[in-house]
């Protein structure tokens, strides 16, 4: 019995075996701000006409509607991984990343606070620069 107690014990105190998160509050800050620019040209942007439903399912019915769904999201899921994949992160390093934000309220208004105040400077610079 000891002996088993022991195992477990030790089991518990040895190195996690996941690479350390390498996900700064700063890098959070961009990849966030870019996840919402590449969030909004989805909404700005036409659907590619090869993914009509029309196009995709000349009936027009619900089945071609829900390949549409299906479609934009294995998009907007590409994307994502390409994002994080510029700013060298994962899907779980990015995730396990902002996990403390998620059980701290107050830590997530202020890191949000940051990725507002971030993509308010990206505007201006953008509109600076059609004057």
């Amino acid at each position: 019995m000891l002996l088993a107690t022991l195992i477990v014990l030790t089991q518990g105190c040895s190195p996690d075996p996941r690479p350390p998160v390498h996900a700064t509050d700063s890098v959070l800050v961009v990849v966030l701000a870019d996840l919402h620019l590449l969030e909004a040209s989805r909404h700005i942007q036409p659907v590619d006409d090869s993914l009509s439903p029309t196009t995709a399912n000349p009936a027009g019915s619900e089945d071609s509607l829900a390949f549409l769904r299906d479609a934009i999201a294995l998009e907007a899921s590409a994307d994502r991984d390409s994002l994080l994949a510029t700013h060298q992160l994962t899907e779980e390093e990015f995730l396990l990343a902002m996990r403390p934000y998620m059980t701290d309220p107050n830590q997530y208004v202020t890191l949000y606070d940051r990725v507002l105040d971030l993509l308010s400077q990206r505007a201006q610079e953008f509109y600076s620069r059609e004057e």
